[in-house]
């Protein structure tokens, strides 16, 4: 897991600094339109803007092999990015590390995703990003297992980067 991170009042708030902190967590299950799932919340708070109530949550899926990562604003967040190519937010957050050579990545970008890049996931801090990423898929070397990490809601709004 890599830093959470949020852009508000002018500046990033993360927990690889330390101005992020988590106030509190709770678990609980429910039902989407994925069907059952167990979740844990975890709710934030920010030295800089102590009113920022920030939530992220992980959701497990009992009958699709989906998990899927939820951010909230409850009361909305202040003075957010003005770059459209830069992200609001950082979460969920991958470290990317390990030897060449056993894992690839290919991600989709571009103008309506109209561009892939492959890869090696070693190197894929230099996968494009911004207003220029897209979902990404990361596999083995005998190409027998994948992870797919895309929006699931909000496509021309969701983004990767590397943080740097």
């Amino acid at each position: 897991s890599g830093p959470t991170g949020v852009h508000t009042h002018g500046g990033w708030i993360s927990t690889e600094d330390g101005s992020l902190k988590v106030l509190k967590h709770s678990n609980y299950s429910g039902t989407d339109f994925w069907g059952p799932f167990r979740a844990i919340d975890v709710e934030w708070q920010g030295k800089v803007n102590v009113s920022l109530e920030f939530v992220t949550s992980f959701r497990v899926y009992e009958n699709v092999p989906v998990i899927a990562f939820v951010q909230r604003y409850p009361n909305g967040v202040e003075d957010t990015q003005d770059e459209t190519t830069e992200i609001m937010s950082g979460f969920p957050s991958v470290v990317i590390e390990g030897k060449k050579g056993l894992f690839g990545a290919t991600t989709f970008h571009g103008g309506m995703s109209g561009g892939t890049t492959t890869m090696d996931w070693a190197s894929a801090a230099s996968l494009p990003g911004g207003g220029d990423g897209g979902p990404v898929t990361v596999f083995d070397k005998e190409m027998q297992n994948a992870v797919v990490m895309a929006p699931a809601s909000q496509f021309m709004a969701a983004s990767q980067m590397a943080w740097e």
